[in-house]
């Protein structure tokens, strides 16, 4: 199985673009839905106030959806920065192909603090374990014990399974390297006030120095 099933870049910049799918629904148009293609929210509205000015109804519900959406914009880009400061004072960088980094950003359905430890766990993995060919050769061998092999492509349920597997094979392997080399295990920097740029209250800048996660589970067999 290719590693690149887990390499989609999920955060778009910038905030203000939607699909298709989204502009139907949101605002009533048919637009080109090629899976690529993205549209602004400044002109999706321009052109659905153009198209519904004589529909009260259908306006209520285009400015409704619009003063939502652009608040949720601010959000996320507050989200996006404040990370962004976060992961420069541990010396990282923002990645685009992180799910749990978009679910903050997006969605903020994760704490700032889990946020820069998972983007810490994934830097040590990367430049310190060679994870993506050790989790490689474990796929690999993982598909040599079924009888007999399978040749299709997984299932979702099985792209499921697979995902949780390799959560827990990497902080496994996190795990065991930071007790061998515990100068790289987590350390959270906290947020100070003279640092601040008008970015407090979003979720999650407290917390202690421990790393979050399973630091004390036991690696998988077979690596």
């Amino acid at each position: 199985m290719d590693n690149a099933l887990y390499e989609k870049p999920l955060i778009s910049l910038p905030f203000d673009r939607m699909d298709a799918a989204m502009v139907k629904k949101k605002y009533f148009l048919e637009k080109e839905d090629s899976g690529e293609k993205s549209y602004a929210l400044d002109d999706v509205y321009r052109e659905a106030v153009e198209k519904y000015k004589d529909d009260p109804e259908r306006l209520e519900q285009i400015e409704r959806n619009a003063k939502r959406f652009r608040k949720e914009i601010s959000q996320r880009q507050r989200r996006l920065e404040m990370l962004v400061q976060a992961l420069e004072r541990h010396g990282l960088e923002l990645r685009g192909d992180s799910w749990l980094t978009r679910s903050f950003i997006y969605r903020n359905e994760t704490d700032l603090r889990n946020a820069v430890y998972t983007m810490h766990k994934m830097k040590v993995l990367n430049e310190h374990c060679n994870i993506r060919h050790r989790w490689q050769k474990y796929l690999e061998e993982r598909e040599a014990t079924r009888q007999p092999p399978d040749e299709q492509p997984p299932s979702r349920e099985e792209r499921a399974q697979i995902e949780k597997e390799r959560f827990l094979f990497y902080d496994c392997v996190y795990a065991d390297f930071v007790k061998e080399h515990p100068e790289h295990k987590f350390k959270y920097i906290p947020y100070r006030p003279q640092q601040d740029t008008g970015l407090a209250g979003v979720a999650g800048e407290g917390g202690t120095e421990e790393a979050p996660g399973r630091e004390e589970a036991q690696a998988p067999t077979g690596d």
